[in-house]
């Protein structure tokens, strides 16, 4: 197992590497306009992208969602639109998950994975990812795709 994470972490590239090359692939927007040149930089600087890949209810009646964040920053307290359900929430919480553990912090920058405890049932929502980006089906199945409004 030692030797399986050791050549991981030498040989694939980190997120920011990574998405240069594959924002263009995945996501069928203009990726020479402001939202496309933030997601191929894995800009803390754009608008929060976040692409949900799993949800689950939480211990109060709370939504959390995990996923990657492509692009901005994310923290408790900002007003989330989701994308497909066409309605707003506000982020309770912003945490990290180490394996079973969940480790709450104040926010997460682009290029991370990360869970976000939401009020809103992300279940109604249909899969898809936000602004076309395309499903990366051997990877993970889209739940729903969060665009922070007050960033952009």
């Amino acid at each position: 197992m030692k030797l399986f994470f050791e050549m991981a972490i030498k040989k694939l590239p980190n997120p920011k590497q990574a998405q240069e090359y594959r924002i263009e692939r995945i996501w069928d927007g203009q990726v020479n306009s402001s939202i496309g040149k933030a997601l191929v930089d894995c800009s803390d600087e754009g608008p929060a992208v976040f692409c949900v890949t799993h949800v689950h209810s939480g211990g109060n009646g709370d939504t959390v969602a995990t996923g990657r964040l492509f692009s901005g920053k994310i923290q408790k307290g900002d007003k989330l639109h989701l994308v497909d359900a066409l309605t707003e929430t506000v982020v309770n919480q912003v945490a990290v998950d180490m394996g079973s553990f969940r480790e709450e912090v104040n926010s997460v920058l682009s290029g991370n994975l990360a869970s976000l405890v939401c009020l809103v049932r992300l279940r109604q929502a249909k899969p898809s990812l936000m602004w076309h980006i395309r499903q990366i089906w051997f990877l993970s199945k889209a739940y729903a795709t969060f665009l922070n409004r007050s960033s952009h």
